[in-house]
């Protein structure tokens, strides 16, 4: 079973004790700017991609001559139409269309040019529906001495282990663990994908299967975290930037071991009056500089 971490600063700590809340951020505020992006179409090189396109356009066509035409261009969209009722009537004319379409407006499929053309809505689309989620962060170790550092303001602030409620279905129990590579995935994971996608595809579906993407994907330089995620979509007119936890949700309180005592007896109050139940350590930097804990009395 996951154990679930949060690491806080000596501020997030108490705002989060006082007002028995977590701060869910949206993705615009995130320090990380490569983070929730895309930074390419595809796997493949500029002119892999137009080889591929242009080889297997009519082919795509061919196959879905019963699939309605969904890009944007409307004009294009008929001419789409046109084309699929010609291959369904009669697939040996494919050599002759492709041959029509070089002289024709609609070869500009071919140019990547247009390919961004095509799919800069798209991207819009991702961007803007993005900002209309908050996202919650969390870890599976608390003994990350970079996250004490970064996080928990260099040992000042705590760590706070948080248990889902299963018998108030708590939320937490949505959390999904953030998966890393070695540059963040392309936005297409396959150029047959694209074509699909970009003549074909219901953007509602497309839109929310990208931001999953986006939303659970990491380079590996932040692989250290450990990080798990909840994804909270924004109801229509609902804005918040904060979210409350369940009733013994902070089941455990790990103090920075540089966490100044008169914050370490108030936040140790308000995390009881919190969770009367709740188990608190104190931790420390070994010789070895690793993090140790022992259990705190006061």
């Amino acid at each position: 079973m996951v154990e679930y971490y949060k690491y806080l600063n000596e501020r997030g700590a108490y705002l989060t004790l006082k007002s028995g809340q977590f701060r869910h951020a949206k993705p615009s505020s995130f320090d990380d700017q490569s983070d929730m992006t895309f930074d390419r179409l595809f796997n493949e090189t500029t002119e892999e991609a137009l080889k591929f396109i242009q080889e297997n356009f009519l082919k795509v066509l061919l196959e879905n001559t019963e699939s309605k035409p969904t890009i944007q261009d409307p004009t294009l969209r008929i001419k789409l139409h046109v084309i699929q009722q010609a291959l369904k009537n009669n697939k040996e004319v494919i050599s002759l269309i492709e041959s029509e379409l070089k002289q024709d407006s609609i070869s500009n499929i071919y140019d990547l040019e247009q390919i961004n053309k095509i799919t800069k809505e798209f991207v819009f689309d991702i961007n803007n529906s993005l900002q209309n989620y908050r996202i919650f962060c969390l870890t599976d170790t608390k003994t990350s001495i970079q996250m004490w550092e970064n996080y928990a303001d260099n040992h000042q602030g705590v760590v706070v282990r948080i248990t889902p409620n299963i018998e108030m279905d708590s939320k937490f129990q949505l959390l999904k663990k953030v998966r890393y590579f070695d540059r963040r995935p392309p936005m297409y994971d396959s150029l047959r994908g694209f074509l699909l996608e970009a003549l074909f595809g219901n953007k509602q579906q497309l839109v929310a299967k990208r931001i999953d993407k986006i939303i659970y994907s990491k380079t590996k330089e932040w692989e250290y975290e450990r990080e798990y995620r909840l994804a909270v979509a924004l109801a229509d007119g609902e804005d918040f930037e904060t979210m409350p936890y369940g009733e013994g949700e902070i089941s455990e309180m790990y103090i920075g071991a540089n966490c100044n005592q008169g914050l370490k007896r108030l936040l140790i109050r308000m995390a009881f009056a919190r969770n009367p139940e709740i188990k608190i350590y104190q931790a420390h930097l070994s010789e070895d500089k690793e993090i140790v804990f022992s259990k705190c009395i006061s």
